[in-house]
């Protein structure tokens, strides 16, 4: 089984994810549990044998996503480990998200 990962990006997009369904939903309880679920689905695939997910490769090579809800987890294997890059929404533009990050490592 990978070892599972949560990048620097991946666990700042967790912690504005509690944020914001706190604020708009008034309950901390509603927002852990959402968050839960994100990560016991990341365990879970953490677990199954071989490859899942989309490939995204139009993204990042060697990216892949799952969704949940209103997110996409977005993840890669390297390894023995899975690791968790982002978990962004699904109105996002991913195309101009990941071009951005791009242009920041210059």
């Amino acid at each position: 089984m990978p070892k599972l990962v949560y990048l620097r990006s991946a666990k700042a997009d967790l912690e504005d994810i509690l944020a914001r369904i706190t604020r708009e939903s008034g309950s901390l309880a509603v927002a852990k549990n959402y968050q839960a679920k994100i990560k016991a689905k990341m365990k879970t695939l953490s677990a199954l044998p071989g490859p899942f997910g989309r490939p995204r490769p139009e993204l990042e090579d060697g990216l892949r996503s799952t969704p949940l809800r209103s997110h996409i987890i977005l993840f890669r294997y390297r390894a023995n480990t899975l690791e968790v890059v982002n978990v962004l929404h699904a109105s996002m533009d991913f195309d101009d998200y990941f071009s951005d990050a791009d242009d920041d490592i210059v």
